[in-house]
């Protein structure tokens, strides 16, 4: 085993966890949330990833009707799109205003956008982490997840 090529392995991945996916940032989101260490961990390493499974259960549970998901993911896309700086204020206004155009709950459509732009619920604000995230790994996870519900409303 190369050393020196395993030294270089481990320092690309730490670079690219605080750079690209800002770490530092989401680390600093859990300070009144979970101690230091492993459960700090625990809550942004579902953040992280852009491979999980959808969680079609949340989906249902959050808003039952099919429409009116679909409505709020299109007015979601829409609202955030629009979203320029990208800031935690801007983030917050975009959701605020859906939540009150389409007369939805605000709790209910936190819990849908969490569960699909930060891949799970969370105690985290989700403007804060959609900030450190940034616009363009949002808008992609939602119009991921938004394609899927789409065809999935086909089936039967």
């Amino acid at each position: 085993m190369n050393i020196d090529a395993v030294s270089q392995h481990v320092e690309l991945c730490l670079r690219h966890l605080m750079e690209n996916l800002d770490m530092r940032a989401l680390l600093a989101l859990t300070h009144r949330h979970a101690p230091a260490g492993q459960a700090a961990l625990d809550l942004i390493m579902p953040i992280l990833t852009e491979k999980t499974e959808l969680r079609w259960p949340v989906l249902h549970n959050a808003f039952p009707s099919p429409r009116l998901t679909i409505d709020l993911f299109a007015a979601s896309s829409a609202a955030l799109v629009g979203v320029d700086p990208w800031t935690e204020r801007g983030i917050e206004v975009a959701i605020t205003h859906v939540s009150d155009s389409l007369r939805a709950p605000r709790e209910q459509l936190d819990r849908l956008l969490q569960s699909v732009i930060l891949q799970h619920t969370t105690p985290l604000q989700l403007a804060a982490v959609m900030h450190v995230l940034g616009k363009k790994r949002c808008l992609a996870r939602l119009e991921r997840v938004e394609a899927a519900f789409h065809r999935a409303q086909m089936i039967g």
